[in-house]
């Protein structure tokens, strides 16, 4: 599952820092975006850790 979320998280923080804060609101809300719809609900929760301690290095 790692290298699946690692592609995930790649591709979400080319968009910037910007754009990773909207996709942590909406997966904190639990609403389904295109750019993460690939994933199942235990991968969205890696996936929001991962960005979250990512985020953290800049906060």
């Amino acid at each position: 599952m790692t290298k699946k979320i690692d592609d995930y998280v790649e591709r979400l923080c080319a968009a910037g820092c910007n754009s990773v804060r909207e996709y942590i609101v909406l997966l904190e809300q639990g609403i389904n975006h295109k750019d993460f719809s690939g994933l199942n609900e235990e991968e969205k929760k890696y996936l929001y850790r991962e960005l979250i301690s990512i985020m953290d290095v800049y906060e």
